[in-house]
C-alpha cells in the first residue's frame, strides 16, 4: 500500500517539476482560490441544523418538510 501511494506521489512531484512557471502559477492560484473558498464557507455558513436541533431524526424530519413545502409558481 505505502508503495502505490509513494508512487503516485512521486508522479505528481514530477509532473509538477516539469511544468512551465506560467502553469505553476496558475496551479497555485487555483490552490489559493480553494483554500479561501473553504475558509469563507467555515466562516459564513454555520451548520444550522446542528444548532437548532438536537437529534438526527429531527434533523431529517425538518429537511423533508421543508422540501415538501416548496410552492410552485
Amino acid at each position: 500500500m505505502f508503495k502505490i501511494i509513494k508512487k503516485v506521489c512521486l508522479f505528481y512531484y514530477e509532473w509538477f517539476r516539469d511544468l512551465t512557471s506560467f502553469w505553476k502559477e496558475l496551479w497555485f492560484w487555483v490552490w489559493v482560490k480553494i483554500i479561501f473558498l473553504i475558509i469563507l464557507a467555515v466562516i459564513f455558513f454555520p451548520d444550522v441544523l446542528y444548532e437548532n436541533f438536537d437529534s438526527d431524526t429531527e434533523r431529517a424530519d425538518y429537511v423533508w418538510n421543508n422540501l415538501l413545502d416548496i410552492e410552485r409558481d
